[in-house]
Parts: C-alpha cells; sequence; structure tokens
C-alpha cells in the first residue's frame, strides 16, 4: 500500500500460513510535504528571510535572501573629507541602516599651496607671506620692511666723540645731534675724540713753565725742563724745584726691639753738589721694651721673688728666682712673692695653717627631706699622713608641720578615702586614694568619704540599689481604635549591659458596644442580610451587605431580611414563582364557518427573555350536520359510523374500507 509524506511511498504486507503479516516499514523517499514552505534568517544580521518550496516530496534551492538591511551592525565606514582630502568622516551601522556621516575630522586649515599675506613691520608699510603646506600654514616669513624705525620716535644715538639724539622721519633715521671728531690741536680739548687731549707731540709742552724756574723742551715724544742754576727736577719732570722735604736717615744702627723716630727736614740742591744729605735719625725701644744700657731693648730679666708675702703662722718661704716683664705704661712688674708652706701636720686654711679647727658637726646624715639638722661645733684635727679628720655627723629632727613616720618627715601623705559612707545595700564602695594633711596639735586631717556604685546588674533609684521593681506594664502595644490598655503592675529587671527590661505589653478590651473581630474593634459591620424570609419555591435571595450594631448588653443586631426573586424563567403571581400555568387555549384561530371552538385548557410557560408563552389555538369542530371537510365544514354526506368499500390493488382485485368519522 502507499504510505508517505506524499504516499509516494510503499509498504508491504505478506500472506503468511493465510495470514497478513505486519506491514513493513514505509519506503519513502520524500523529505517534505507538497507544497510545504519553510524559511529560515538571513542576512546581513539574520534579520532577512530565505525561502524554499517542497516539490514532489524534495525541498528546492533556497531563494534569494530578502534582507531589509544594508550594512552589519555596528560596521563603521569611512571616507575622505575636508579641505585637501586627507580628513575622515565616519557613519556607523544601526539596525541594518547606515547613519549620517559625522562632522568632518580634518587635520588640515587650508588649502595645499595657498598664500596669505598680512602687513607687518615698524610702520605697517612692510609685507610677510606664508604657505600652505601640507594643509598647515607655515610659519610667517620674514617682514620685507622698508622702514628701519617707528615714526616719530627718537633713540639715543652717538658718536666716538658723544652721545645724543635722532629722530626717525618717514620710517628712517635722521643724523645724530652728537658732536663728530676733527683733527686734533692744542687748545686743551679732545678734538678727535680718541680719550686724548693735545696728543701731539708740539702740544706736550703746551702750557709748561717748568715752575717758572726754566723752560720746556720735546725731544722724541718727551717733554723735559731746562732748569735754571741750584734748580732741578724730581718727581715731574716738568717742574723745577730747589729744596724738598725728606725723612731722616735711618741708617743708624739701632738695635733689635727698637724702631727710628721718623722726622722729616729740608734738604736743598745745588748745581754743584746735588742734594744735600740727611742727619741721622733718632731711636727708640718699641713698646714695652726698654734700655738699661743704650745698647739693647729688653722687654723682661730674672728677680729673686718677693718675700713680703704676709706668709702665717706656722709657716716658712720657698725662695726663687722669677721672670718681671716691662710696659711701657707702668714700667717693670712687681716680681712674684715667693711661695710658703705650712708646717708638718698644719694645713693652709681660712687663711692660716692650723692643726686642729672647730668646724660644724656633719649635716651629710641622710636626714630626710623636710627636717633640719642641729648644727653644732666639733673639732676636727690634721696630719699630714690623714688629712683632716671627718666631723662628727649632726643630729637631726623633723621640721615644723612635719611628723617623722617611717624614717620620713612627711606633712601630706595619700590615703584610700574613708569607707564609713553608709551605702546602701547591694553596693561597693568606689576605692580611690586622697591627701591628708599634717596639723601640728590635731594630727593627720581625714580623707572624705569614699564614693561607692551600685554593684553589677543593679541601678540607684531613689537612694537604694536595685535588681527589679513594679512598673506599669507597656501601653505602646498597638491596641486598635475603640479599645483601652488593662493596665496592671508588672516586673522589670536591670542589667548593665541593657539596662532595665522593657514591660511586658498590657492587655487591652474593646470600649463598651464594640467587639473584637479579627484584631479590631467594631461597633458595626456589614453582613450578608438574612435568608430566613420565607421566600416561595422556586425563588432565590438577593443578597446584599446590611449593617448590623454590636452592644455590650445584647451582642450583634439581627441583620435585615434579604429581598428575594423568584428563579429563571419564573415570574411572581399571586404571592409563589411560577413558571407555567393552565390557561384556556387561544380561541383567535380563524376557525371557518360552521364550526365553533373546542375550548380547553392548556399550559403557558415564563421566560425571562420573552415573557409568559403564547397560549395554543383551540381546536375547533363542525357544528352538527356539518361534516370536516379540510379547513371548511360542509353539510354531511354520511352517517357517523357508516362503512364503505372500493376496488383496489395491482388488478383492482383489492378492497379498501372506509368509515364515515368526521372529515
Amino acid at each position: 500500500q502507499s504510505c508517505g509524506l506524499n504516499d509516494r511511498g510503499e509498504q508491504i504486507s505478506l500472506c503468511v500460513l493465510g495470514h497478513w503479516s505486519d506491514w513493513s516499514a514505509c519506503g519513502d523517499t520524500d523529505v517534505c510535504l507538497d507544497g510545504a514552505t519553510d524559511q529560515r534568517s538571513c542576512g546581513l544580521n539574520d534579520r532577512g528571510t530565505q525561502l524554499r518550496t517542497c516539490v514532489m516530496g524534495q525541498w528546492s534551492e533556497w531563494a534569494l535572501c530578502s534582507d531589509p538591511d544594508e550594512c552589519v551592525d555596528n560596521a563603521s565606514e569611512n571616507r575622505a573629507c575636508g579641505i585637501n582630502g586627507r580628513g575622515v568622516e565616519t557613519r556607523i551601522c544601526i539596525n541594518g541602516q547606515w547613519g549620517a556621516w559625522s562632522v568632518c575630522n580634518d587635520p588640515d586649515e587650508c588649502l595645499d599651496d595657498e598664500t596669505e599675506e598680512r602687513t607687518c613691520g615698524f610702520n605697517g608699510r612692510g609685507t610677510e607671506l606664508r604657505t600652505c603646506v601640507e594643509g598647515q600654514w607655515s610659519a610667517w616669513g620674514q617682514c620685507v620692511d622698508p622702514d628701519e624705525c617707528v615714526d616719530d620716535t627718537t633713540q639715543e644715538c652717538s658718536t666716538i666723540c658723544e652721545s645724543g639724539i635722532q629722530s626717525c622721519v618717514a620710517g628712517h633715521w635722521g643724523a645724530c645731534s652728537a658732536r663728530q671728531p676733527s683733527p686734533e690741536i692744542c687748545d686743551g680739548i679732545d678734538n678727535d675724540c680718541n680719550g686724548e687731549i693735545d696728543e701731539l707731540e708740539e702740544c706736550l709742552c703746551y702750557l709748561q713753565d717748568c715752575g717758572g724756574h726754566g723752560y720746556c723742551i720735546v725731544n722724541n715724544w718727551v717733554a723735559s725742563c731746562l732748569c735754571e742754576t741750584d734748580y732741578t727736577t724730581d718727581i715731574d719732570p716738568l717742574f723745577c724745584i730747589h729744596e724738598k722735604q725728606v725723612n731722616c736717615e735711618t741708617d743708624n744702627g739701632n738695635p733689635e726691639h727698637s724702631h727710628d723716630i721718623m722726622v722729616t727736614e729740608t734738604v736743598t740742591y745745588t748745581s754743584a753738589t746735588g742734594w744735600s744729605t740727611p742727619s741721622v735719625c733718632a731711636w727708640v725701644c718699641d713698646t714695652d721694651y726698654i734700655s738699661e744700657d743704650n745698647a739693647t731693648c729688653i722687654h723682661e730679666k730674672q728677680v729673686l721673688c718677693d718675700t713680703n708675702n704676709g706668709n702665717p703662722l706656722n709657716s716658712e718661704d720657698s725662695i726663687v728666682p722669677v721672670t718681671i716683664t716691662y710696659s711701657s705704661s707702668s714700667g717693670w712688674s712687681q716680681p712674684a712673692v715667693c711661695a710658703w708652706e705650712c708646717l708638718p701636720d698644719h694645713d693652709y686654711t681660712y687663711g692660716g695653717c692650723y692643726h686642729e679647727l672647730l668646724v660644724a658637726c656633719d649635716t651629710n646624715n641622710n636626714n630626710p627631706p623636710n627636717s633640719t639638722e642641729q648644727v653644732v661645733g666639733v673639732t676636727i684635727t690634721y696630719t699630714d699622713a690623714g688629712g683632716w679628720s671627718a666631723p662628727a655627723l649632726c643630729a637631726w629632727s623633723c621640721n615644723v608641720g612635719y611628723v617623722l613616720e617611717n624614717g620620713a618627715c612627711l606633712n601630706e601623705k595619700t590615703v584610700n578615702c574613708n569607707a564609713n559612707n553608709g551605702n546602701p545595700v547591694n553596693s561597693h564602695d568606689i576605692v580611690t586614694q586622697h591627701t591628708v594633711y599634717y596639723i601640728p596639735g590635731s594630727g593627720w586631717s581625714l580623707p572624705p568619704l569614699c564614693a561607692w556604685e551600685c554593684d553589677p546588674d543593679h541601678a540607684l533609684e531613689n537612694g537604694a540599689c536595685i535588681h527589679e521593681k513594679q512598673v506599669n506594664c507597656d501601653t505602646g502595644n498597638d491596641n486598635p481604635a475603640y479599645s483601652h490598655d488593662l493596665i496592671v503592675p508588672v516586673t522589670i529587671t536591670y542589667s548593665d549591659a541593657t539596662g532595665w527590661t522593657q514591660p511586658v505589653l498590657c492587655a487591652w478590651a474593646c470600649d463598651t458596644n464594640y467587639a473584637l473581630e479579627n484584631g479590631q474593634c467594631l461597633h458595626e459591620k456589614q453582613v450578608d442580610c438574612d435568608t430566613e424570609n420565607e421566600n416561595p419555591l422556586n425563588s432565590e435571595d438577593i443578597l446584599v451587605p446590611v449593617t448590623i450594631f454590636y452592644s455590650s448588653a445584647t451582642g450583634w443586631s439581627q441583620p435585615a431580611d434579604c429581598a428575594w426573586q423568584c428563579v429563571t424563567d419564573h415570574t411572581p403571581e399571586n404571592g409563589a414563582c411560577t413558571h407555567e400555568k393552565q390557561v384556556n387555549c387561544d380561541t383567535g384561530n380563524a376557525n371557518p364557518e360552521y364550526s365553533h371552538d373546542l375550548v380547553e385548557p392548556v399550559t403557558i410557560t415564563y421566560t425571562d427573555a420573552g415573557g409568559w408563552s403564547v397560549p395554543a389555538l383551540c381546536a375547533w369542530a363542525c357544528d352538527p350536520l356539518f361534516e370536516r371537510a379540510g379547513d371548511i365544514c360542509v353539510p354531511e354526506e354520511c352517517y357517523s359510523g357508516a362503512t364503505d368499500t372500493i376496488p383496489c390493488g395491482l388488478n383492482n382485485r383489492g378492497v379498501m374500507d372506509r368509515l364515515c368519522v368526521e372529515w
């Protein structure tokens, strides 16, 4: 038999031992149902559609892709733009469609090889150029300016002679006002401005009179004076002198540590002998030096020490040479006083040599602070072998206002506070240290009473330390409206960690004429109307919410009775819901002449859609002596109950009977 997708396959069943075997597997080469279509997504973003059709059980090739997209989502492409085509503008593929091109990102600012010119220079009469190279303006070229200065400005100028001023006229500097150099002449002026005055050879003797005792001559650029008799030149070659001031002659053989007494004197010149010779200088010893032999200068010398030393009793002098020095202001210094030393077993002290002394007792007795030594005189002795003997230790006692305790003199000390403070039960003292003071005549002052604090997990209230107390229950119980708290005392406890525990929440009750329902106190509520309303058969209650009220004395009021209505396809009549009823048949039946209605009861039914149904038409009967002939009454042709026969059948050998009845 045929099988497969398009009934082009074949299944075989073999008759084996008189029975057909099961059908073989369908040998069907078809892969699709003829006329079926298949589609797949395609295109740049897989939003396109490709179709293929099943022809003779095989899929056709895929049709061309119907793709609404023109580009791959988020792809971008660039194109050249800008002044020289080196810019780039970009557009992006959004939902398969190319967006608008972006603003051109152009690195160039000018057209290649374009030139630009602007004015420049001191007075804006010059010109400078720049050229566009690879889209960028080159630097401005050098300004070609016919001017060399700003009109109407001035500047300092100079010649080798002096400084001056020159003015700018029509962009160019005028002549400098400074003096120009001229050939040098002998006039006391630097005419050629070379920094030298009258530098000509013939000017070397200009205004030179040789001091009035000679005349000036020039020889090979050297000017000199020819002086008259007994005159000559000295330091100044152009001035003739006869005498001059000089120092005395220092070549006088003065000793070491001396110096010449320099004085000036006048020497004279003669043409025959030259300058006269100055006298020899006197000399003196240097400061703090003296000459005792007019041949040497000394500052110090050796003499014996001075025995006038006031040495004390029980001592002797040690005479030795000592050095004394000379001072120009005070003469020779005094020789040092001779040393001296005490006799054996004597010591120099207090300006004398003593073997024994009366001294104060030794205060290094480790007496405590705030005590006073009782210093008295004691005798000590000296020996060369052992020195002075030690003085006896001083006795000591505490100062006024101090008392001796444990080897110390105290007028204050640190003690614990006074625990006799009457602290309450369940508390303990806070022991702190305080300073007490010693009062002569009355002893130590008393420390203050210790502070105290309650024991752990106790709190101070009204002077007592308590762990628990009675408080009213907590009215923060979120009781509903129209309710009141039932306030009773409850016990709370104290913890140092958390403080007083929270009192338990108060119970609560609804107010008078309110009842508790679902956590709320209600005085009225909505309920369904009362269905116990004696509604008739085939009716149903009209359930509506009604309000009932609560009274603490009587409880909830009764809900009002529900109204009722007849069920579907029933209507109220005479206090009952009726679906059907008996009425007379409908006499509006167009009965024929010589007939009369056969009035009898019929049932009609009620529907909500159409109301009462129409009663059935009454039957009718022909009046006496009339018989029915179709829909009319005709006079009778037979008597009721009579019979009649007529032949019938294939050969009219059959008989049909008829009985006279109403037609």
